[in-house]
């Protein structure tokens, strides 16, 4: 109820300025908000775990966050870390998530994780997770195919399930090579997609 000259002297010049910006007198410039680069998370669990297939549930939580990160950016990961923090100072265990093509599927990025978890080996018992996935990639649109499905989308599932049970030395795809000789007309490649 005041004029903004006694509000001025009582409490300053910056107080009837908030104000006005606040009614919408003046205009409220604020700075754009920044999406992180990077995704990094953390997540401190209630009870220590020694063992790495009761550590999915804590997980899942962390996925889903990864998961909402990537929708938000409309971009997938190929890979991403999983970091097992361990209390007794020892080097943290990391298990690396890979997948076939770029994903934000919830669904692909935890089954991938159960996968690598039943292989994993504590060696000390895990008090905190740290996920980070640092190169998103941009999901292009894509027409499904003739029965719903893109092939190469439904292959990397499989593949994806192959590399975590298998390791990645274990898949492996071919290429063509232009070589008239039958026998250097394809490579072994370390990465299928």
């Amino acid at each position: 109820a005041l004029p903004a000259a006694g509000l001025r002297r009582r409490f300053g010049r910056e107080l009837p300025q908030w104000l006005a910006q606040a009614c919408g007198e003046l205009p409220d410039p604020r700075p754009a908000f920044v999406f992180p680069a990077q995704f990094a998370q953390r997540l401190e669990l209630p009870a220590k775990v020694a063992d790495a297939s009761m550590l999915q549930f804590a997980a899942r939580r962390l996925l889903a966050s990864l998961a909402g990160w990537l929708a938000a950016r409309s971009a997938g990961v190929s890979a991403c870390v999983l970091q097992l923090e361990h209390e007794d100072g020892l080097p943290p265990t990391e298990v690396r998530l890979a997948f076939a093509a770029p994903t934000a599927e919830l669904a692909r990025l935890e089954r991938v994780l159960r996968e690598r978890l039943a292989h994993c080996r504590l060696q000390a018992q895990v008090w905190r997770l740290c996920l980070g996935a640092s190169s998103p990639e941009p999901l292009n649109a894509r027409t499904l195919g003739l029965f719903g499905q893109e092939a190469a989308l439904a292959l990397a599932p499989v593949i994806e399930r192959l590399r975590a049970r298998l390791g990645p030395d274990a898949v492996q795809g071919l290429s063509t090579c232009a070589d008239h000789r039958p026998e250097c007309a394809s490579r072994r490649l370390s990465e299928t997609t």
